[in-house]
């Protein structure tokens, strides 16, 4: 007698043990980058983006709270700075510095004018920054000003500390 032909049951088990395997690895996967997301957005506020210091408020964007950050960006508002265009001009002046610097013949003159153009730019956003952030101070309460003074000394021992040895290259 001949006995039927049967597919032996370990082929198949094999392959839905893999199919299971992918299937929680994907699994793993997408729970750990929501995760990931989760905890990333979570937890105390990062430190003021460099956008806060672009704006004119230099060395004491470090000591301003979230709420600082919001009030002096509304007063910069409030005095009508075009935030968008002032980009704008800035990627454009960028632009133009490059095409000056790689000119032949080079342009001493034109290049000056785009060094001046970004000066200036530079100093009227710090100067505004300058006038909004002392105008906010001379206005918090005796607790926010020394609270204020305790989060900028944080930064000036930051700033004093000894830098630290990179790794590596000993000359």
């Amino acid at each position: 007698m001949t006995e039927p032909l049967v597919t032996p049951p370990a082929r198949k088990a094999r392959a839905r043990t893999w199919i299971l395997t992918l299937s929680l690895a994907a699994n793993v996967l997408v729970a750990g980058l929501g995760l990931g997301t989760w905890m990333r957005h979570s937890g105390p506020p990062p430190e003021p983006p460099q956008a806060e210091r672009r704006l004119g408020f230099g060395q004491w964007a470090a000591g301003l709270e979230r709420e600082d950050h919001r009030a002096l960006r509304q007063a910069f508002d409030a005095r009508g700075m075009d935030f968008r265009g002032l980009r704008q001009a800035e990627m454009a002046d960028r632009r133009a510095l490059l095409d000056a610097l790689r000119a032949t013949p080079f342009e001493a003159a034109a290049f000056a004018a785009i060094t001046d153009r970004i000066t200036a730019r530079a100093m009227e956003r710090m100067s505004l920054g300058n006038e909004l952030i002392r105008d906010h101070v001379i206005a918090m309460d005796d607790s926010r000003r020394r609270a204020f003074a305790d989060r900028l000394e944080v930064e000036v021992k930051k700033a004093e500390a000894p830098p630290r040895p990179r790794g590596g290259r000993k000359d």
